[in-house]
Protein backbone atom coordinates (compact mmCIF):
# COMPACT_ATOMS: atom_id res chain seq x y z
CA UNK A 1 0.00 0.00 0.00
CA UNK A 2 2.89 2.71 0.83
CA UNK A 3 4.33 2.02 -2.60
CA UNK A 4 1.35 2.37 -3.95
CA UNK A 5 0.78 5.50 -2.72
CA UNK A 6 4.06 6.90 -3.16
CA UNK A 7 3.93 6.22 -7.15
CA UNK A 8 0.50 7.70 -7.17
CA UNK A 9 1.99 10.80 -5.49
CA UNK A 10 4.85 10.73 -8.10
CA UNK A 11 2.92 10.37 -10.95
CA UNK A 12 0.68 12.65 -10.04
CA UNK A 13 3.32 15.40 -9.50
CA UNK A 14 4.55 14.80 -12.89
CA UNK A 15 1.25 15.36 -14.49
CA UNK A 16 1.10 18.73 -12.35
CA UNK A 17 4.40 19.78 -13.50
CA UNK A 18 3.93 19.36 -17.39
CA UNK A 19 0.45 20.56 -17.27
CA UNK A 20 1.93 24.10 -15.58
CA UNK A 21 4.56 24.28 -18.00
CA UNK A 22 1.98 23.18 -20.93
CA UNK A 23 -0.20 26.64 -19.63
CA UNK A 24 3.11 28.70 -18.87
CA UNK A 25 4.41 28.56 -22.27
CA UNK A 26 0.68 28.54 -23.74
CA UNK A 27 0.42 32.15 -22.38
CA UNK A 28 3.79 33.42 -22.98
CA UNK A 29 2.84 32.30 -26.55
CA UNK A 30 0.30 34.41 -26.53
CA UNK A 31 2.01 37.57 -24.64
CA UNK A 32 4.63 37.11 -27.07
CA UNK A 33 2.40 37.41 -30.25
CA UNK A 34 0.68 40.43 -29.23
CA UNK A 35 1.89 43.59 -31.34
CA UNK A 36 2.40 47.12 -29.66
CA UNK A 37 -0.96 48.31 -31.08
CA UNK A 38 -3.12 46.66 -29.19
CA UNK A 39 -4.43 48.59 -26.51
CA UNK A 40 -5.08 46.09 -23.52
CA UNK A 41 -1.62 44.76 -23.31
CA UNK A 42 0.17 46.09 -20.35
CA UNK A 43 4.24 45.11 -21.29
CA UNK A 44 5.26 46.08 -17.03
CA UNK A 45 2.71 42.63 -16.30
CA UNK A 46 4.18 41.07 -19.30
CA UNK A 47 7.77 41.83 -18.44
CA UNK A 48 7.09 40.62 -14.80
CA UNK A 49 5.80 37.63 -15.06
CA UNK A 50 8.13 36.36 -17.77
CA UNK A 51 10.68 37.52 -15.13
CA UNK A 52 9.05 35.92 -12.48
CA UNK A 53 11.45 33.07 -10.92
CA UNK A 54 14.76 35.06 -12.26
CA UNK A 55 17.33 36.19 -9.44
CA UNK A 56 18.07 39.56 -9.21
CA UNK A 57 20.46 40.93 -11.79
CA UNK A 58 23.76 41.77 -10.25
CA UNK A 59 24.75 45.86 -9.56
CA UNK A 60 27.42 46.80 -11.94
CA UNK A 61 29.95 47.85 -9.38
CA UNK A 62 29.67 43.76 -7.81
CA UNK A 63 30.90 42.80 -11.55
CA UNK A 64 34.23 41.87 -12.27
CA UNK A 65 33.50 40.67 -15.74
CA UNK A 66 33.25 44.25 -17.27
CA UNK A 67 36.39 45.88 -19.35
CA UNK A 68 38.19 49.31 -19.35
CA UNK A 69 38.26 49.63 -23.02
CA UNK A 70 35.66 47.36 -25.33
CA UNK A 71 36.91 47.35 -28.91
CA UNK A 72 34.37 49.03 -30.98
CA UNK A 73 32.18 47.31 -34.23
CA UNK A 74 31.89 49.11 -37.38
CA UNK A 75 30.46 46.26 -39.50
CA UNK A 76 27.47 47.46 -39.66
CA UNK A 77 26.92 50.00 -42.65
CA UNK A 78 22.79 50.70 -41.88
CA UNK A 79 19.67 50.21 -40.41
CA UNK A 80 18.54 47.14 -42.00
CA UNK A 81 21.62 45.40 -40.74
CA UNK A 82 21.02 46.75 -37.19
CA UNK A 83 17.67 45.27 -37.44
CA UNK A 84 18.88 41.78 -38.66
CA UNK A 85 21.77 41.45 -35.81
CA UNK A 86 19.38 42.80 -32.85
CA UNK A 87 15.91 42.75 -33.26
CA UNK A 88 15.62 39.29 -32.30
CA UNK A 89 16.60 40.72 -28.87
CA UNK A 90 14.28 43.91 -28.42
CA UNK A 91 10.70 42.16 -27.20
CA UNK A 92 7.38 44.13 -27.57
CA UNK A 93 7.28 47.50 -27.90
CA UNK A 94 11.32 47.47 -28.88
CA UNK A 95 11.84 46.84 -25.27
CA UNK A 96 15.00 44.79 -24.47
CA UNK A 97 15.40 43.44 -21.37
CA UNK A 98 17.80 40.73 -19.65
CA UNK A 99 16.81 36.92 -20.03
CA UNK A 100 18.95 35.50 -17.13
CA UNK A 101 17.74 38.08 -14.68
CA UNK A 102 15.78 40.73 -13.74
CA UNK A 103 16.99 44.19 -14.11
CA UNK A 104 17.25 47.09 -11.61
CA UNK A 105 16.90 49.76 -13.56
CA UNK A 106 14.33 50.58 -16.64
CA UNK A 107 15.23 53.30 -18.70
CA UNK A 108 14.75 55.21 -21.98
CA UNK A 109 17.77 56.51 -23.87
CA UNK A 110 16.57 59.94 -25.97
CA UNK A 111 18.78 60.29 -29.01
CA UNK A 112 18.72 64.14 -30.60
CA UNK A 113 19.15 63.45 -34.19
CA UNK A 114 19.27 65.27 -37.72
CA UNK A 115 21.50 64.04 -41.25
CA UNK A 116 23.81 61.97 -39.40
CA UNK A 117 22.69 58.03 -40.14
CA UNK A 118 26.13 56.73 -40.58
CA UNK A 119 26.47 58.35 -36.50
CA UNK A 120 23.53 56.60 -35.44
CA UNK A 121 24.10 53.26 -36.78
CA UNK A 122 27.65 53.51 -35.58
CA UNK A 123 26.53 54.52 -31.77
CA UNK A 124 23.50 51.87 -31.93
CA UNK A 125 25.60 48.93 -32.75
CA UNK A 126 27.78 49.68 -29.71
CA UNK A 127 25.25 51.38 -27.56
CA UNK A 128 23.08 48.46 -27.66
CA UNK A 129 25.33 45.18 -26.70
CA UNK A 130 27.07 47.56 -24.13
CA UNK A 131 23.38 48.15 -22.05
CA UNK A 132 22.77 44.13 -22.58
CA UNK A 133 26.14 43.64 -20.70
CA UNK A 134 24.96 45.85 -18.14
CA UNK A 135 22.05 43.83 -17.86
CA UNK A 136 19.86 46.83 -17.76
CA UNK A 137 16.40 46.77 -19.37
CA UNK A 138 15.94 49.61 -22.00
CA UNK A 139 14.40 51.13 -24.70
CA UNK A 140 15.73 53.47 -27.37
CA UNK A 141 13.95 56.45 -28.89
CA UNK A 142 15.58 58.59 -31.71
CA UNK A 143 14.00 62.18 -32.15
CA UNK A 144 14.87 63.41 -35.53
CA UNK A 145 13.75 66.95 -35.97
CA UNK A 146 12.21 67.90 -39.14
CA UNK A 147 14.57 69.78 -42.05
CA UNK A 148 15.23 73.50 -42.80
CA UNK A 149 15.05 75.00 -39.13
CA UNK A 150 17.27 75.42 -36.80
CA UNK A 151 18.42 72.58 -34.63
CA UNK A 152 17.07 72.60 -30.57
CA UNK A 153 18.80 69.67 -28.58
CA UNK A 154 17.11 70.80 -25.40
CA UNK A 155 13.82 70.99 -27.19
CA UNK A 156 13.79 67.58 -28.65
CA UNK A 157 14.50 66.33 -25.38
CA UNK A 158 11.36 67.79 -24.02
CA UNK A 159 9.72 66.16 -26.74
CA UNK A 160 11.34 62.74 -25.97
CA UNK A 161 10.10 62.80 -22.49
CA UNK A 162 6.76 63.85 -23.12
CA UNK A 163 6.50 60.84 -26.00
CA UNK A 164 7.71 58.66 -22.91
CA UNK A 165 5.19 59.49 -20.98
CA UNK A 166 2.52 58.86 -23.57
CA UNK A 167 4.02 55.37 -24.18
CA UNK A 168 4.26 55.18 -20.31
CA UNK A 169 0.33 55.49 -20.30
CA UNK A 170 -0.49 53.41 -23.58
CA UNK A 171 1.81 50.70 -22.26
CA UNK A 172 1.68 50.63 -18.29
CA UNK A 173 5.71 50.47 -18.75
CA UNK A 174 7.25 53.29 -16.72
CA UNK A 175 10.71 54.15 -17.22
CA UNK A 176 12.81 55.03 -13.85
CA UNK A 177 15.36 57.24 -15.41
CA UNK A 178 15.92 58.85 -18.86
CA UNK A 179 19.43 59.02 -20.71
CA UNK A 180 19.79 61.96 -22.78
CA UNK A 181 22.81 60.37 -24.95
CA UNK A 182 24.28 62.28 -27.85
CA UNK A 183 24.55 60.91 -30.87
CA UNK A 184 28.37 60.50 -31.67
CA UNK A 185 29.78 59.28 -27.92
CA UNK A 186 30.38 56.14 -27.34
CA UNK A 187 31.32 55.05 -24.31
CA UNK A 188 34.10 52.53 -23.83
CA UNK A 189 34.28 51.89 -20.33
CA UNK A 190 31.71 49.29 -19.90
CA UNK A 191 32.11 50.25 -16.14
CA UNK A 192 30.61 53.66 -16.51
CA UNK A 193 27.21 52.20 -15.16
CA UNK A 194 24.16 53.75 -17.17
CA UNK A 195 21.93 51.76 -13.97
CA UNK A 196 19.45 54.33 -12.74
CA UNK A 197 20.42 55.69 -8.93
CA UNK A 198 17.63 56.46 -7.46
CA UNK A 199 16.77 60.25 -6.62
CA UNK A 200 20.47 60.92 -8.09
CA UNK A 201 21.16 62.90 -11.82
CA UNK A 202 24.80 61.50 -13.32
CA UNK A 203 26.85 63.18 -15.59
CA UNK A 204 28.21 59.75 -17.59
CA UNK A 205 30.53 61.79 -19.61
CA UNK A 206 32.80 64.04 -17.38
CA UNK A 207 36.15 63.11 -19.27
CA UNK A 208 35.55 65.30 -21.90
CA UNK A 209 36.73 69.24 -23.21
CA UNK A 210 34.79 71.14 -20.81
CA UNK A 211 34.32 68.72 -18.27
CA UNK A 212 32.25 70.65 -15.67
CA UNK A 213 29.86 71.31 -18.04
CA UNK A 214 26.89 68.94 -17.73
CA UNK A 215 26.23 67.95 -21.69
CA UNK A 216 26.96 64.66 -23.70
CA UNK A 217 25.62 62.06 -22.16
CA UNK A 218 23.48 62.85 -18.45
CA UNK A 219 21.19 60.58 -16.91
CA UNK A 220 18.19 62.06 -14.81
CA UNK A 221 15.12 60.31 -12.70
CA UNK A 222 11.91 60.55 -14.63
CA UNK A 223 10.34 62.50 -11.86
CA UNK A 224 13.37 64.95 -11.30
CA UNK A 225 13.42 65.81 -14.83
CA UNK A 226 9.73 66.97 -14.59
CA UNK A 227 10.33 69.04 -11.08
CA UNK A 228 12.88 70.97 -13.30
CA UNK A 229 10.23 71.60 -16.12
CA UNK A 230 13.07 69.58 -18.14
CA UNK A 231 15.16 71.48 -20.53
CA UNK A 232 14.81 75.36 -21.90
CA UNK A 233 13.22 75.45 -25.12
CA UNK A 234 14.85 78.67 -26.00
CA UNK A 235 18.00 77.55 -27.11
CA UNK A 236 18.19 77.01 -30.88
CA UNK A 237 21.93 76.34 -32.32
CA UNK A 238 24.74 74.65 -31.01
CA UNK A 239 25.31 75.17 -26.83
CA UNK A 240 23.63 76.87 -23.75
CA UNK A 241 20.86 74.25 -23.02
CA UNK A 242 23.21 72.37 -20.67
CA UNK A 243 24.15 74.95 -18.82
CA UNK A 244 21.32 76.41 -18.20
CA UNK A 245 19.46 72.10 -17.02
CA UNK A 246 22.50 72.43 -14.30
CA UNK A 247 21.28 76.34 -13.37
CA UNK A 248 18.20 74.25 -12.62
CA UNK A 249 18.89 71.35 -11.17
CA UNK A 250 21.14 73.11 -8.57
CA UNK A 251 18.60 75.46 -7.90
CA UNK A 252 16.57 73.20 -6.57
CA UNK A 253 19.20 71.41 -4.89
CA UNK A 254 18.92 67.82 -6.83
CA UNK A 255 22.22 65.55 -6.10
CA UNK A 256 23.91 65.16 -9.03
CA UNK A 257 26.49 62.48 -9.27
CA UNK A 258 29.84 62.54 -11.63
CA UNK A 259 30.87 59.44 -12.74
CA UNK A 260 34.37 58.78 -13.24
CA UNK A 261 36.53 55.71 -13.30
CA UNK A 262 40.51 55.71 -13.03
CA UNK A 263 41.79 55.84 -17.02
CA UNK A 264 42.01 58.82 -18.81
CA UNK A 265 40.04 58.10 -21.83
CA UNK A 266 36.05 56.87 -21.21
CA UNK A 267 34.42 57.81 -24.38
CA UNK A 268 34.73 57.64 -28.11
CA UNK A 269 34.08 60.48 -29.65
CA UNK A 270 33.20 60.07 -33.75
CA UNK A 271 35.49 62.04 -36.13
CA UNK A 272 34.11 64.79 -38.37
CA UNK A 273 31.70 65.99 -36.14
CA UNK A 274 31.93 69.19 -35.47
CA UNK A 275 28.08 70.36 -34.59
CA UNK A 276 28.88 73.93 -33.91
CA UNK A 277 29.86 74.65 -37.50
CA UNK A 278 26.58 72.40 -39.06
CA UNK A 279 24.58 74.42 -41.25
CA UNK A 280 21.43 74.96 -38.92
CA UNK A 281 23.01 74.48 -35.87
CA UNK A 282 25.59 77.31 -36.09
CA UNK A 283 26.89 78.36 -32.57
CA UNK A 284 23.80 79.98 -30.42
CA UNK A 285 25.46 83.84 -30.18
CA UNK A 286 22.41 84.31 -27.32
CA UNK A 287 23.57 81.73 -24.93
CA UNK A 288 25.24 83.70 -22.69
CA UNK A 289 22.20 86.14 -22.38
CA UNK A 290 19.74 83.25 -21.88
CA UNK A 291 21.57 81.67 -18.91
CA UNK A 292 21.88 84.72 -17.14
CA UNK A 293 18.27 84.93 -16.93
CA UNK A 294 17.63 81.28 -16.61
CA UNK A 295 16.38 81.54 -13.39
CA UNK A 296 13.74 84.25 -14.00
CA UNK A 297 12.15 81.83 -16.51
CA UNK A 298 12.08 78.20 -15.42
CA UNK A 299 8.79 77.94 -14.43
CA UNK A 300 7.27 78.95 -17.28
CA UNK A 301 10.11 77.66 -20.18
CA UNK A 302 10.33 73.95 -20.29
CA UNK A 303 7.88 71.07 -20.21
CA UNK A 304 5.19 73.75 -19.19
CA UNK A 305 4.99 75.23 -22.65
CA UNK A 306 6.48 72.45 -24.85
CA UNK A 307 4.74 72.63 -28.37
CA UNK A 308 5.42 70.00 -30.95
CA UNK A 309 4.00 67.79 -33.89
CA UNK A 310 5.18 64.34 -34.52
CA UNK A 311 5.21 64.02 -38.56
CA UNK A 312 6.32 60.56 -38.85
CA UNK A 313 6.64 57.64 -37.02
CA UNK A 314 8.98 55.19 -38.51
CA UNK A 315 8.60 51.29 -38.71
CA UNK A 316 11.80 49.57 -36.94
CA UNK A 317 12.43 46.61 -34.75
CA UNK A 318 14.80 48.36 -32.70
CA UNK A 319 14.37 51.24 -31.85
CA UNK A 320 11.33 54.04 -31.85
CA UNK A 321 12.29 56.71 -34.72
CA UNK A 322 10.10 59.54 -34.08
CA UNK A 323 10.73 62.86 -36.88
CA UNK A 324 9.26 66.31 -35.58
CA UNK A 325 8.43 69.79 -36.12
CA UNK A 326 9.59 71.66 -32.99
CA UNK A 327 8.70 75.34 -34.86
CA UNK A 328 11.84 77.51 -35.56
CA UNK A 329 14.09 80.30 -34.87
CA UNK A 330 11.98 82.49 -36.14
CA UNK A 331 9.55 84.73 -34.99
CA UNK A 332 6.56 82.64 -34.85
CA UNK A 333 5.27 82.20 -31.30
CA UNK A 334 8.31 82.96 -29.31
CA UNK A 335 10.86 81.61 -30.82
CA UNK A 336 13.68 84.19 -31.08
CA UNK A 337 15.24 86.20 -27.94
CA UNK A 338 13.50 89.53 -30.01
CA UNK A 339 10.08 86.89 -28.88
CA UNK A 340 11.91 85.62 -25.50
CA UNK A 341 11.94 89.53 -23.83
CA UNK A 342 8.19 90.00 -24.39
CA UNK A 343 6.76 86.78 -23.34
CA UNK A 344 9.03 84.62 -21.47
CA UNK A 345 11.81 86.22 -20.34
Amino acid sequence: MLIRAISTFCILTILLCVTFKFFHSVILQHYSTLKPTDSNIKYEKYLAFQNTKLPDCKRITKRDDLVFQRNLSKSLLNIHMLEQRYSRDFKINNICSPQDCKPNSKIMVLIPFRNRMKQLVFLLQNLIPFLQKQKIQFKITVLEQNQGTTFNRGKLFNVGYNLTMADSIKTGFEYDCLVFHDVDLIPLDERLSYECSGSSVKHLSVKLPFATSFGGVSELPRKSFKHVNGYSNLYWGWGGEDDDLKIRLDKQKIKQERVLTTEKVNWHVVENTKSHQEEGNRENPKRFELKKKALNRWRRDGLSNLRFEVVEKKNNSVFDHFVVNIGDSDCEEFFTTDCVDRTVL
